[in-house]
């Protein structure tokens, strides 16, 4: 893929929409979001975690005394909150993804903290003082478990991380910019096409940019319709459509049954009940498609079966360098794959007449420790691809 096409674009999303211009916003909240042990990393001393964990969570106290402290576990942790000392801490109870709570509340955020997660990272994006202990857990993590996140996190500079506890923390808030190159072409497009936006998503932790694109869009187009297409599991269970985060920002939504790359019947009804149901969907000529999780079976059957529509996927540099860079040579006995995947992949795929996806996972957990894509350029499958940077340059 040459990366240097005219139809990719790097930037960073219109995130300074956020900003409501209340210069006399009182920034007076702290967050620390915590992750799962039991799910990821699968440290090797999970007890040297939480010893751990408590230890940052007595420096975010000591750090920003005075101020209201909220903590908040991971979606899929339930009752690890008995874990930790929690004194002086308002436990966030509602399992909706963090994300919502940073756009909640971007003009009161002071600062947020978390072990290794994507929010910090967003946070530290959206122009947010953002910081991870992640260095203080590697002789817990293990080697499988220090390969991922010395790759998940390693594009991030050196301010976003804490590696000693008896140093003060240092604000490292971004000023955001506008790239005004990147609204031109955005305008452009919508100029040529007068029809509906319409966003496929599969992971809600992509909310915010959708979120910020959207806001863009009804800047640039009064009056446009931007919906939501998504792949339904159990991260969206905990989310209420009827926020006004999500009404304010989007005219509608539609879920469609997730489809696992599995050989089983429910697996193989939901797909061929989502091919039936995309094929009807109203896509009108000048609507536009925005895909935003590269390869999923959803994104694949829009992309497919509406090649006449502009067509644009948008990911992130995390994701895009996963998912397209690695060590030179590879080592090919480091990737992995199943049977069943293969199956769908090139028997499924090219009998619903859908792109050819890869599916493969790396036992050795490094660049990511799995991914999934498509086998042809990305640029080759969508008119325009915009590559979305979690820090400024």
């Amino acid at each position: 893929m040459d990366e240097n096409a005219e139809n990719i674009f790097k930037t960073h999303p219109p995130y300074y929409l956020f900003n409501t211009g209340d210069k006399d916003a009182v920034r007076d909240k702290v967050f620390f979001f915590n992750t799962d042990f039991d799910r990821r990393p699968f440290p090797e001393n999970k007890q040297g975690c939480i010893e751990t964990v408590n230890r940052c969570l007595d420096y975010t106290r000591r750090e920003y005394p005075g101020y209201k402290l909220y903590y908040k576990s991971h979606p899929t942790a339930f009752g690890d909150e008995k874990l930790y000392n929690l004194d002086s801490f308002e436990i966030i109870k509602d399992r909706s993804v963090s994300e919502i709570f940073q756009y909640k509340n971007f003009n009161r955020i002071k600062h947020v903290f978390s072990i290794e997660s994507t929010t910090t990272m967003i946070a530290y994006s959206i122009g947010l003082n953002s910081h991870v202990f992640y260095r203080l857990f590697r002789e817990h993590f293990g080697k499988h478990g220090c390969a991922f996140y010395d790759s998940f996190l390693g594009a991030m500079p050196e301010s976003f991380f804490i590696s000693d506890l008896n140093q003060p923390v240092k604000e490292n808030k971004i000023e955001l910019k506008r790239d005004e190159a990147f609204e031109k072409h955005v305008a452009e497009q919508l100029n040529k096409n007068r029809g509906a936006v319409w966003f496929i998503i599969v992971d809600p932790g992509f909310l915010l940019i959708m979120i910020s694109l959207s806001k863009l869009i009804k800047k640039l187009s009064p009056g446009r319709k931007v919906n939501l297409l998504i792949t339904r599991h159990e991260r969206w269970n905990a989310i209420d459509m009827n926020d006004p985060s999500i009404k304010e920002n989007f005219d509608g939504y539609t879920f469609f049954p997730k489809v696992k790359y599995a050989i089983k019947l429910k697996n193989l009804t939901d797909a061929v009940k989502t091919v039936i149901a995309v094929k009807k969907f109203k896509i009108k000529s000048g609507d536009i498609i925005c895909g935003m999780d590269m390869g999923s079976f959803l994104e694949n059957c829009f992309v497919s079966y509406f090649k006449n529509n502009l067509s644009i996927e948008i990911t992130t540099d995390q994701v895009f360098d996963f998912t397209h860079h690695f060590e030179d040579p590879p080592d090919l006995d480091d990737f992995k794959t199943k049977w069943s995947i293969l199956f769908f992949t090139n028997i499924i795929e090219p009998l619903f007449g859908l792109y050819k996806g890869i599916r493969l996972y790396r036992p050795s957990q490094r660049n990511g420790g799995q991914f999934t894509r498509y086998r042809q350029a990305l640029n080759n499958i969508f008119d325009f691809v915009y590559i979305f940077k979690y820090k400024q340059d």
